[in-house]
């Protein structure tokens, strides 16, 4: 994974982009309140393959701290309905260290 898309609205495709130019859904915007709030839905089942059906919630909170500083919040609710594979549970933890990682390049480069 090279990126992670986020279409900033709310119904807004999340997705992620590889080395290979190939696009892989992860699921879409539940709740868009820039500087706030973002709630996702994830939608990656327990064997890291997309499915529309599912939903588990990624909420996201963004709280002002010191001058320039922004504490952020991560939440993933309904983790048990991952069932089926364990590897994405194992894994989360350093996948999500990727996301934010790339986030963090992003903020990075705005400011």
């Amino acid at each position: 994974m090279v990126e992670s898309v986020l279409e900033c609205r709310q119904d807004g495709r999340w997705f992620s982009r590889h080395e290979d130019g190939s696009e892989v859904n992860i699921g879409k915007v539940l709740v868009w309140r820039p500087y706030d709030l973002l709630v996702l839905a994830w939608q990656i089942d327990g064997n890291f393959r997309y499915d529309s059906s599912l939903l588990t919630e990624v909420v996201v909170t963004f709280s002002g701290r010191a001058a320039a500083e922004t504490l952020v919040t991560i939440e993933h609710r309904d983790i048990q309905k991952l069932a089926g594979g364990a590897k994405i549970v194992e894994n989360m933890d350093e996948g999500w260290g990727m996301i934010m990682n790339l986030y963090k390049e992003v903020a990075h480069g705005m400011a």
